[in-house]
């Protein structure tokens, strides 16, 4: 198994407005997280934070493919639902979802498998509605 940085490596995000460094990892937001203070609205905030429409892509010959990751919420209280849930496209077409319970704050593997032979774009579309580092 190879591990892979998520910067300056060979996996890149999409879809969001700026990435946070986090002591865990990377936070994806759907605003500029360094303007937060310029916004009001918590449930403003609590959306951004959630990365609907972010997804981390690799090109990569790999028949298995981990990601970790945790629920931790950027604005406390907000609604959760029981699981997490991750999408994987294998060259732009819908291989694998991946689910586990929702505990906030505890990592989980989400691991796809039985990815075709042969290089692939791997696109990991992140759980559209929890804060994810």
């Amino acid at each position: 198994m190879q591990n892979l940085p998520l910067n300056n490596g060979p996996l890149n995000f999409a879809g969001h407005i700026s990435l946070e460094q986090v002591d865990q990892g990377i936070r994806p937001w759907r605003l500029n997280f360094k303007d937060l203070p310029l916004y009001h609205s918590p449930g403003l905030i609590g959306r951004a934070s959630a990365p609907s429409g972010v997804r981390l892509n690799v090109i990569s010959d790999t028949s298995t493919l981990t990601l970790s990751a945790a629920h931790l919420p950027y604005i406390p209280d907000m609604p959760a639902e029981e699981t997490l849930k991750m999408d994987l496209l294998v060259d732009g077409k819908f291989h694998q979802r991946v689910t586990n319970a929702n505990t906030v704050g505890q990592p989980f593997d989400y691991t796809f498998t039985d990815i075709p032979a042969g290089e692939h774009r791997l696109e990991v579309w992140l759980d559209v509605f929890h804060p994810l580092q």
